[in-house]
């Protein structure tokens, strides 16, 4: 009997510290607190990025913090913008993205500190797609598609960027 006891005993107490300390982690983020100094708030969906590579217009290579003492290289899409591909179908497409690409890599400059958040797996596997803010905290998808050198992508179907023209 007192086996049983000490195991429903034990059982609880292991239960209720799980709960509290669950609570407390959780509720860290929500009140900007840390556990070290100088530490990203743990289990915030915003993460801090230095960037490795500008891809093209809507991609980016980064290095990203994901823990403590964490690092990971991540190929990032700009969330809802389309750009137009560096190997395109038709001269003007590829000429465009050249233009994209130089637009984006100003914005962002290699070893830049940029911010990702709504981080998401894409699609296609291998990358992810994120909301992408410059340095001085601008939506990067914003001022792309103020550019013209990109449009808003919900998902779907892409539009051609040739408009019938052809390499």
């Amino acid at each position: 009997m007192v086996r049983t006891k000490n195991r429903v005993c034990c059982w609880f107490w292991t239960r209720v510290l799980s709960i509290l300390f669950s609570m407390i982690l959780l509720a860290l983020p929500l009140l900007g607190a840390s556990i070290f100094v100088g530490a990203p708030a743990l289990l915030t969906p915003v993460y801090q990025a230095s960037v490795v590579r500008v891809v093209d217009g809507d991609t980016v290579n980064v290095r990203v913090r994901i823990w403590l003492n964490q690092e990971l290289s991540a190929s990032i899409r700009v969330r809802n913008v389309d750009s137009p591909e560096i190997n395109g179908k038709c001269v003007s497409e590829s000429a465009l993205a050249q233009k994209a690409k130089a637009f984006t890599a100003h914005l962002l400059p290699v070893g830049s500190t940029i911010t990702l958040t709504n981080v998401k797996p894409d699609k296609f596997g291998g990358r992810f797609d994120a909301d992408v803010f410059t340095p001085d905290g601008q939506a990067l998808s914003d001022l792309l598609i103020a550019s013209g050198m990109t449009r808003i992508y919900d998902g779907g179907k892409r539009e051609g960027w040739c408009g019938g023209a052809s390499r």
